[in-house]
């Protein structure tokens, strides 16, 4: 049996600051309460994970 969900969040913030949080991959942890703990193993050459 498939399973779908869906959720949509708005965030009263500009889009670059969004995408900076997300590309903080070390420190998803102090936001969000899914993960304990994660790792960059490997970046590209202009620094993203």
């Amino acid at each position: 049996m498939a399973v779908r969900a869906s959720r949509e969040v708005v965030i009263e913030a500009p889009a670059c600051a969004i995408m900076d949080a997300l590309a903080d991959i070390e420190g998803v942890a102090t936001w969000s309460a899914l993960h304990k703990d994660a790792e960059v193993v490997d970046r590209h050459p202009d620094g993203r994970p």
